[in-house]
Protein backbone atom coordinates (compact mmCIF):
# COMPACT_ATOMS: atom_id res chain seq x y z
CA UNK A 1 0.00 0.00 0.00
CA UNK A 2 3.03 2.54 0.90
CA UNK A 3 4.25 2.10 -2.33
CA UNK A 4 1.10 2.86 -4.04
CA UNK A 5 0.84 5.36 -2.13
CA UNK A 6 4.51 7.13 -3.06
CA UNK A 7 3.21 6.35 -7.04
CA UNK A 8 0.09 8.29 -6.81
CA UNK A 9 2.00 11.14 -5.38
CA UNK A 10 2.33 14.20 -7.92
CA UNK A 11 5.97 14.49 -8.21
CA UNK A 12 8.18 18.04 -8.83
CA UNK A 13 9.25 18.93 -12.02
CA UNK A 14 12.20 20.33 -12.77
CA UNK A 15 11.55 23.33 -14.80
CA UNK A 16 14.53 25.27 -16.11
CA UNK A 17 14.13 29.34 -17.54
CA UNK A 18 17.30 30.07 -20.25
CA UNK A 19 18.80 33.49 -20.89
CA UNK A 20 16.08 34.75 -18.46
CA UNK A 21 17.40 38.33 -18.50
CA UNK A 22 15.00 40.37 -16.31
CA UNK A 23 11.88 38.34 -16.45
CA UNK A 24 12.13 35.80 -13.51
CA UNK A 25 9.43 33.04 -13.56
CA UNK A 26 8.53 31.79 -10.05
CA UNK A 27 8.81 28.47 -9.67
CA UNK A 28 11.58 27.68 -12.40
CA UNK A 29 15.11 27.91 -12.32
CA UNK A 30 16.22 30.68 -13.80
CA UNK A 31 19.60 31.21 -15.50
CA UNK A 32 21.31 33.96 -17.28
CA UNK A 33 24.69 34.76 -18.97
CA UNK A 34 24.78 37.94 -16.98
CA UNK A 35 22.90 37.42 -13.69
CA UNK A 36 21.32 39.96 -12.47
CA UNK A 37 20.34 39.25 -8.90
CA UNK A 38 21.32 36.30 -6.51
CA UNK A 39 17.70 34.68 -7.62
CA UNK A 40 19.61 33.99 -11.41
CA UNK A 41 21.80 31.48 -12.29
CA UNK A 42 25.01 31.83 -14.17
CA UNK A 43 25.24 29.96 -17.57
CA UNK A 44 27.58 30.65 -20.73
CA UNK A 45 25.09 28.32 -23.46
CA UNK A 46 27.77 27.94 -25.75
CA UNK A 47 29.11 25.67 -23.34
CA UNK A 48 28.15 22.38 -21.68
CA UNK A 49 24.72 22.86 -19.72
CA UNK A 50 25.75 22.13 -15.71
CA UNK A 51 23.00 19.28 -16.04
CA UNK A 52 22.92 15.76 -16.18
CA UNK A 53 21.49 13.79 -19.32
CA UNK A 54 17.61 13.15 -19.10
CA UNK A 55 17.45 15.46 -15.55
CA UNK A 56 15.17 18.08 -17.05
CA UNK A 57 11.14 18.25 -17.19
CA UNK A 58 10.42 21.80 -19.24
CA UNK A 59 13.11 23.80 -20.54
CA UNK A 60 11.53 27.64 -21.60
CA UNK A 61 14.28 29.45 -24.34
CA UNK A 62 12.15 32.88 -25.34
CA UNK A 63 13.92 35.50 -27.96
CA UNK A 64 17.15 34.14 -27.43
CA UNK A 65 18.22 31.89 -30.11
CA UNK A 66 17.88 34.11 -32.41
CA UNK A 67 21.17 35.91 -31.08
CA UNK A 68 23.56 33.18 -32.09
CA UNK A 69 24.86 32.12 -35.38
CA UNK A 70 23.18 29.10 -36.77
CA UNK A 71 26.20 26.38 -35.39
CA UNK A 72 25.76 27.68 -32.15
CA UNK A 73 22.17 27.89 -31.99
CA UNK A 74 21.66 24.29 -33.69
CA UNK A 75 24.37 23.45 -30.31
CA UNK A 76 22.46 25.08 -28.05
CA UNK A 77 18.88 23.09 -29.29
CA UNK A 78 21.14 19.87 -29.02
CA UNK A 79 22.21 20.89 -25.27
CA UNK A 80 18.30 21.22 -24.29
CA UNK A 81 17.41 17.45 -25.87
CA UNK A 82 20.63 15.89 -24.00
CA UNK A 83 19.29 16.95 -20.60
CA UNK A 84 15.68 16.86 -20.89
CA UNK A 85 14.01 13.79 -19.65
CA UNK A 86 12.10 11.67 -21.94
CA UNK A 87 8.64 13.27 -22.82
CA UNK A 88 10.03 16.54 -21.48
CA UNK A 89 9.18 19.71 -23.28
CA UNK A 90 11.02 22.43 -25.11
CA UNK A 91 8.90 25.69 -25.97
CA UNK A 92 11.10 28.19 -27.79
CA UNK A 93 9.86 31.63 -29.14
CA UNK A 94 11.61 33.52 -31.55
CA UNK A 95 11.33 35.98 -34.46
CA UNK A 96 9.53 34.96 -37.57
CA UNK A 97 11.30 35.29 -40.84
CA UNK A 98 8.08 34.58 -42.99
CA UNK A 99 6.44 37.56 -40.36
CA UNK A 100 9.28 39.76 -41.55
CA UNK A 101 8.65 39.02 -45.62
CA UNK A 102 5.08 39.87 -44.79
CA UNK A 103 5.40 42.84 -42.88
CA UNK A 104 7.94 43.84 -46.13
CA UNK A 105 5.21 42.92 -48.78
CA UNK A 106 2.42 44.05 -46.82
CA UNK A 107 4.28 47.29 -45.49
CA UNK A 108 1.01 49.66 -46.15
CA UNK A 109 -1.70 47.38 -44.25
CA UNK A 110 -3.18 47.83 -41.04
CA UNK A 111 -1.04 45.16 -39.82
CA UNK A 112 2.06 47.46 -39.89
CA UNK A 113 0.72 50.29 -37.96
CA UNK A 114 2.92 50.24 -35.32
CA UNK A 115 6.57 49.21 -37.59
CA UNK A 116 5.50 52.02 -40.13
CA UNK A 117 5.47 54.56 -37.36
CA UNK A 118 9.40 53.13 -35.49
CA UNK A 119 10.92 52.21 -38.69
CA UNK A 120 9.26 55.03 -41.37
CA UNK A 121 10.54 52.60 -44.52
CA UNK A 122 9.84 49.07 -45.29
CA UNK A 123 13.52 49.03 -45.75
CA UNK A 124 14.84 50.45 -42.68
CA UNK A 125 12.64 47.86 -40.95
CA UNK A 126 13.85 44.88 -42.67
CA UNK A 127 18.08 45.76 -42.57
CA UNK A 128 16.88 46.13 -38.92
CA UNK A 129 15.19 43.39 -38.44
CA UNK A 130 17.82 41.29 -40.41
CA UNK A 131 21.16 43.36 -38.96
CA UNK A 132 18.98 44.36 -35.82
CA UNK A 133 20.58 45.75 -32.26
CA UNK A 134 24.30 45.01 -32.91
CA UNK A 135 24.26 47.76 -36.25
CA UNK A 136 21.58 50.02 -34.25
CA UNK A 137 23.33 50.58 -30.78
CA UNK A 138 20.45 49.34 -29.21
CA UNK A 139 21.00 48.08 -25.67
CA UNK A 140 19.48 45.08 -24.08
CA UNK A 141 20.63 46.25 -20.54
CA UNK A 142 21.70 49.29 -19.30
CA UNK A 143 25.05 49.82 -17.27
CA UNK A 144 27.66 47.22 -16.56
CA UNK A 145 25.31 44.87 -18.32
CA UNK A 146 24.53 46.86 -21.53
CA UNK A 147 25.45 44.44 -24.41
CA UNK A 148 24.73 44.45 -28.26
CA UNK A 149 24.11 41.00 -29.49
CA UNK A 150 21.92 41.48 -32.33
CA UNK A 151 20.26 39.46 -34.59
CA UNK A 152 22.66 36.65 -35.79
CA UNK A 153 20.49 33.85 -37.73
CA UNK A 154 16.55 34.56 -38.19
CA UNK A 155 14.00 31.08 -38.46
CA UNK A 156 11.30 30.22 -40.26
CA UNK A 157 8.82 27.93 -38.76
CA UNK A 158 9.84 25.46 -41.07
CA UNK A 159 13.72 25.19 -40.41
CA UNK A 160 13.25 25.49 -36.96
CA UNK A 161 10.66 22.34 -37.40
CA UNK A 162 13.75 20.77 -39.10
CA UNK A 163 16.16 21.15 -37.02
CA UNK A 164 14.75 19.86 -33.80
CA UNK A 165 13.49 17.33 -36.11
CA UNK A 166 17.20 16.22 -36.92
CA UNK A 167 18.43 17.00 -33.21
CA UNK A 168 15.84 13.75 -32.30
CA UNK A 169 12.93 15.63 -31.16
CA UNK A 170 9.93 12.83 -31.42
CA UNK A 171 7.36 15.90 -31.41
CA UNK A 172 7.42 19.73 -32.68
CA UNK A 173 4.33 21.75 -32.36
CA UNK A 174 3.10 24.84 -33.41
CA UNK A 175 1.96 27.03 -29.93
CA UNK A 176 -0.35 29.48 -29.51
CA UNK A 177 0.98 33.14 -27.69
CA UNK A 178 0.76 32.06 -23.58
CA UNK A 179 -1.15 28.68 -24.50
CA UNK A 180 0.06 24.95 -24.06
CA UNK A 181 -1.64 21.58 -23.39
CA UNK A 182 1.01 21.99 -20.12
CA UNK A 183 -0.03 23.86 -17.19
CA UNK A 184 3.70 24.73 -16.34
CA UNK A 185 4.02 26.55 -19.77
CA UNK A 186 0.70 28.26 -20.11
CA UNK A 187 1.28 32.50 -19.85
CA UNK A 188 4.59 32.08 -19.30
CA UNK A 189 5.46 33.93 -22.73
CA UNK A 190 6.80 37.83 -21.68
CA UNK A 191 4.96 39.33 -24.85
CA UNK A 192 1.49 37.89 -24.07
CA UNK A 193 2.21 38.86 -20.38
CA UNK A 194 3.05 42.46 -21.64
CA UNK A 195 0.23 42.73 -24.34
CA UNK A 196 2.68 42.95 -27.27
CA UNK A 197 0.42 44.14 -30.16
CA UNK A 198 0.85 41.71 -33.43
CA UNK A 199 2.83 39.44 -32.25
CA UNK A 200 3.27 37.06 -34.70
CA UNK A 201 6.58 35.34 -33.43
CA UNK A 202 7.31 31.84 -33.91
CA UNK A 203 6.68 29.66 -30.63
CA UNK A 204 7.08 26.05 -30.37
CA UNK A 205 6.47 23.19 -28.09
CA UNK A 206 9.26 20.26 -28.93
CA UNK A 207 8.58 17.10 -27.08
CA UNK A 208 12.05 14.46 -26.77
Amino acid sequence: ILEKQEWDMPQNKRKIHLACGANLLPGWENYDLRPRSSDVGFINLLHTFPFDNNSVDFIFFEHAVEHFDEVDGYKIMQEIHRVLKPGGIFRCSTPSLDTYIRRYIDWDSDFNKRHKSLFGTRTRFLNFAFMAEAMSGLKYMDGKFATNDGHKYIYSVEDLHEKLTNIGFTKVIDAPLSESEFEELTNIDYRGRHGYPDNLDIILEATK
